[in-house]
């Protein structure tokens, strides 16, 4: 079977105060399609910001690069993901890797992260309840801002700004 217009439910969070300048929401995706066997398919557009990603039925962290491209994401059986969403140019304050590194794609983020905020987003496997695990996330990112994650590419973050409050009332030639 294939596509079934029903599937997990998604809602976005918000960070803690000190964080939105870096962290456009937290989300989740939970649930399955309501056919067993079905395939639950959805598109992912660009909007210029980065992911983390915490799959809690596969036990794994990722982080996912801008994408320059719409991605197909198909879901067969249960989902049950948290993630983190990074305003534009905001990742690099929490990641080891360039930016341009992770363009278009999805990596284990042990292999793109400093050890110590891995072992610290880790830890949110053990917890029970949204709540609680979006405190922790708070805590973690917090930590890692105040101890020199101040690798943002500020000009970024102000033309994602601008180009926010001007979603549908500004040309391109303008913003340009």
């Amino acid at each position: 079977m294939s596509g079934s217009t029903a599937g997990p439910t998604y809602r976005e969070h918000p960070p803690h105060p000190g964080l939105a300048g870096h962290v456009a929401c937290y989300w989740t995706s939970r649930g399955a399609a309501p056919i067993p066997g079905a395939v639950h398919r959805h598109r992912v557009v660009p909007d210029g910001c980065t992911d983390f990603l915490i799959d809690y039925r596969t036990h794994q962290l990722r982080a996912v690069g801008t994408m320059t491209r719409p991605l197909e994401v198909a879901q067969a059986g249960p989902v049950d993901v948290l993630g983190i969403r990074f305003r534009p140019g905001a990742l690099p304050a929490f990641l080891d890797t360039p930016l341009d590194e992770l363009t278009d794609r999805t990596v284990d983020l042990a292999d793109a992260g400093d050890a110590e905020t891995v072992r610290s987003l880790d830890a949110v496997f053990s917890i029970g309840g949204t709540a609680e695990r979006l405190a922790h996330l708070d805590r973690v990112l917090g930590a890692r801002l105040s101890l020199g994650g101040n690798r943002v590419d500020t000009a970024a973050l102000h033309v994602a700004a601008l180009v926010g409050r001007s979603v549908g009332r500004t040309s391109v030639a303008e913003l340009a």
